[in-house]
C-alpha cells in the first residue's frame, strides 16, 4: 500500500509482489501457510528515512513489543529496501513465512499473540538543521540569528541499509473493520509469522538524527483464504497446470 510517500509490499520468496485487497478501508493479502514472504519499503520522499517495521506487533530487528521511537531501517531518498526476515546479527536475518499459531515467532519466545496478521511502517525523515537567517536591527553593529523548525527526535542507531526498528498498532482489525469480522480479529488468528531459516544480510551501523514527527504510518493486514473469502474478499482461484500428455497422432512434417 502506498501512503504519504512510504509504500509498503509484501512479495512472495521469489520477489513478486502478493496480491491486496481493500476492503472496509484497510488493506489485505493472504497468507499462506508454509510460504515465505519479504517486506519491501519504498521511500518516495527526496530525504532519507528511517523505516521502524513492526511484524505481529514484534520489532523485527529486536523481537520485542514494537514501538514507535526505536531505531529502525534507513532507506535512501527515492530508494526501496526489501527485507527477509527477522534480524540476529549485523550479517545475518531469519526469513519470515506464514504459518500457524502456535508455530509463530510470537507463540516461541512467550510474546502475546494478540496481534498475529499485521505489518507495519512508521517512517521518520532525516533531521536536517534550520538554516539560520540574519538580519540587521535597527542599532548599528547588532546582528541577530533567527531560526525556524524543531530539534529531531534525538540520535538513533541504524545501518546503512537499514536501521533498529519498531512499531506496533495495538488496536485489533476487529474493532476497525466492524462487527461482520468480530471473528476474525487478531485475538482469534490462525496465521502468523514464524522465524525461518537462516539468510544472510549485511548492515552498518549508522548515527544520525531524526524529525520527531513521522512522514507515514502504514498498515497491511493478513490472513487465510478462508477468512479472506468468509468476509467477502473475492480472492482469485489458482489455476492448475495441465500435465504433459505421453502420446499424441502422428509425427509432423518438418
Amino acid at each position: 500500500m502506498y501512503n504519504n510517500q512510504i509504500s509498503l509490499e509484501l512479495l512472495t520468496e521469489n520477489g513478486n509482489r502478493i496480491t491486496e485487497f481493500n476492503h472496509k478501508g484497510l488493506n489485505y493479502v493472504e497468507g499462506r501457510k508454509g510460504s515465505k514472504y519479504k517486506i519491501k519499503i519504498t521511500n518516495h520522499s527526496f530525504k532519507r528515512v528511517k523505516a521502524i517495521i513492526s511484524v505481529d506487533g514484534l520489532d523485527i530487528l529486536t523481537g520485542k513489543r514494537a514501538s514507535t521511537n526505536a531505531g529502525g531501517y534507513v532507506i535512501p531518498a527515492y530508494s526501496s529496501e526489501v527485507l527477509d526476515g527477522w534480524r540476529i546479527s549485523n550479517q545475518q536475518v531469519r526469513e519470515f513465512f506464514f504459518t500457524s499459531k502456535n508455530n509463530t515467532y510470537n507463540a516461541k519466545t512467550g510474546s502475546d499473540t494478540n496481534n498475529l496478521g499485521v505489518i507495519g511502517v512508521i517512517a521518520y525523515q532525516e533531521y536536517t538543521a534550520p538554516a539560520y537567517v540574519g538580519y540587521v536591527n535597527m542599532f548599528p553593529d547588532t546582528m541577530y540569528y533567527g531560526s525556524t523548525g524543531s530539534i529531531g527526535s534525538g540520535w538513533n542507531a541504524g545501518s546503512s541499509q537499514f536501521m533498529n526498528c519498531t512499531l506496533a498498532n495495538s488496536s485489533s482489525p476487529a474493532r476497525e473493520v466492524k462487527t461482520s469480522v468480530k471473528r476474525f480479529s487478531a485475538r482469534s488468528a490462525s496465521v502468523g509469522t514464524g522465524m525461518g531459516e537462516i539468510k544472510n544480510s549485511k548492515v552498518e551501523n549508522v548515527y544520525t538524527s531524526w524529525e520527531s514527527t513521522p512522514l507515514s504510518t502504514c498498515l497491511l493486514y493478513y490472513k487465510t483464504r478462508k477468512e479472506l473469502e468468509q468476509m467477502g474478499i473475492v480472492v482469485a482461484q489458482v489455476k492448475p497446470q495441465p500435465l504433459p500428455s505421453a502420446f499424441s497422432g502422428y509425427c509432423q512434417q518438418v
